[in-house]
């Protein structure tokens, strides 16, 4: 059967949160504590649709500007030489304290920056 579309969003979820992973800031627990990146925005393309025994590989490359952090993901899986959909994610960096959008933090700016290179 065909993958319904709605977890193609769980798989972003799921790339996201393996990138970050990569990244020692995030496991200090500062990502709940002082500052949280609620997403404002996601927008999936689909181009194949995926089957239910299909093994699905997802790239991350994210992105920043002013308060705001991007993660665009190209989606692959073996049944197709073709990717079968692309997404984004938008975020923006929120303190927990004030409830109010920040600047991103060095640490996250250098970590992206280390990832494009």
């Amino acid at each position: 059967g065909i993958v319904h579309h709605a977890n193609y969003f769980r798989f972003l979820e799921e790339a996201r949160v393996a990138w970050l992973g990569q990244f020692s800031y995030f496991e200090q627990g500062k990502l709940l504590e002082d500052i949280n990146y609620p997403v404002l925005e996601v927008n999936i393309n689909y181009k194949n649709p995926l089957e239910f025994n299909d093994e699905v590989t997802v790239e991350v490359k994210a992105s920043a500007k002013g308060v705001r952090l991007t993660f665009d993901y190209v989606l692959h899986s073996k049944s197709f030489d073709k990717p079968v959909g692309f997404g984004k994610t938008v975020h923006v960096a929120l303190c927990m304290k004030t409830r109010k959008p920040i600047k991103l933090p060095k640490e996250v700016l250098d970590f992206i920056a280390s990832k494009e290179s």
